[in-house]
Order: C-alpha cells, then structure tokens, then sequence
C-alpha cells in the first residue's frame, strides 16, 4: 500500500512526504540552501537501528553521517554528507534508544542541528547563527533512520527518512 502524508509548519517550512523502496521510507525536506548536490541515504538495511550520529561542525555544519547497527551487530557507515572540514563529534545511541527529531538553524548553509531520540535531547552542534529554524520529528511509531539534502563542502540543506519502529 502507497501512503502519502503532508503536514505544514507555518512560517517555518512545508513537509512533504513521501514511500520510497520497498521497506515504506518516507522523506521530510529538506531545509536550508540551494546549493551542493543532492543526497538521499535509501539503501538503509532493513533489521537495522541508528547505532551513532558522526557530526562534523565548525562555523557551519562541515559533514553528517549516520551509522547503522544490525541484528547480527554488525555495524554498516552510510555515506558521509558534506566536506572534510569540522570537529567531529560521535553520539553513540544506546540499545533501547532511537532517533525521534533533528533540529537546526540555516542560511545558505546548515549552521547548527541538535537531535532529539526517545532517551534525551543532545546539545547544539554548530554555530547558532542561523537566521531560519527547522524540526523534523517522525510520527508516533516512527523513527528518524536516514537524511536526505544536499551537500558540497558543507551541509546545504538537511532532511530526514523515517520508518515504522
């Protein structure tokens, strides 16, 4: 069966979702800038959960990339979104814990993110200078396990995939 699910953020921005492969992915975003390439984390392996969120910040957010735990725990990097540039910071996500919201700030670039799963919320990362806000947060039942956006040498723009928990 084919879902679709819109919802509107007022002032802030217009999501807009929609199933992607088999496993029903769905997208929201992405917000920020217009420049860099396009990305969209769809080979997400199906019996997998978010195991770490690698962020790579200076001025602006450098680089994101999520890796993935599978049921064997055997750990799968996706592709790293963005430049070579930052600081690296890892959050290492517990066993029963998964990622719920993204949060962040954006002019041309993606500034400052902060994320939120079923456990805690973490600091900002980033400068928090950006002039426009967004938040992602998956629906009830549903956890945040890809992004999508954009990229270049920084994070253009920042979205995320959501599935089923």
């Amino acid at each position: 069966m084919i879902r679709f699910m819109y919802a509107a953020c007022f002032g802030i921005c217009i999501l807009l979702t929609f199933p992607i492969q088999a496993q029903n992915l769905f997208y929201c975003g992405p917000s920020g800038g217009a420049g860099g390439e396009t990305f969209v984390d769809d080979a997400i392996p199906k019996n997998s959960r978010v195991y770490e969120i690698q962020i790579f910040a200076g001025e602006y957010i450098d680089a994101i990339r999520l890796v993935h735990e599978n049921d064997r725990g055997e750990l799968l990097e996706l592709r790293k979104h963005g430049g070579s540039g930052g600081r690296p910071t890892i959050i290492t996500l517990a066993p029963d814990e998964y990622l719920i919201a993204i949060e962040g700030q954006h002019n041309k670039f993606v500034h400052a993110l902060r994320f939120y799963t079923n456990k805690r919320t973490t600091e900002w990362y980033g400068s928090r200078d950006g002039k426009y806000t967004f938040k992602y947060e998956a629906p009830e039942g549903y956890e945040i396990v890809g992004l999508n956006g954009r990229s270049g040498w920084y994070l253009d723009a920042l979205g995320v995939l959501f599935r089923r928990r």
